[in-house]
């Protein structure tokens, strides 16, 4: 948090400005990625999508996570439908996924769930 401060004060460049943190944020160590769950994941989304590319990625947003993590406990976010960028509206005005999407979410869900209780 320190370096972040230090760039905005250096791209501001003005001895007015000043950074003050108003609150302590959550910090938690990342989820391992487990070979079990990256596996189960790989096989739900290869059941509906053979071809796509599994590419871990890191969500830019807090979730309840956080604090599962910072207790020890691994927590990992998984998406069940798949969209076109432009059929996203998570979270807007007009929040809503295509009815296509949701056969295969169903799908992805249920063997997801299915190989992660095993």
């Amino acid at each position: 948090m320190e370096e972040v401060q230090a760039e905005l004060a250096q791209v501001i460049n003005h001895p007015a400005g000043k950074f003050t943190m108003t609150y302590q944020p959550s910090i938690s160590p990342a989820s391992p990625l487990a070979e079990d769950i990256t596996d189960a994941v790989t096989e739900a989304v290869h059941a509906t999508h053979a071809d796509l590319p599994i590419i871990p990625g890191m969500s830019a947003y807090g979730t309840a996570s956080t604090h599962f993590r910072a207790a020890g406990i691994p927590s990992y976010g998984v998406a069940g439908r798949f969209l076109r960028p432009g059929d996203d509206f998570t979270h807007g005005l007009n929040e809503r996924v295509p009815v296509a999407s949701i056969p295969g979410a169903l799908v992805h869900w249920d063997m997801l769930i299915r190989t992660m209780t095993r």
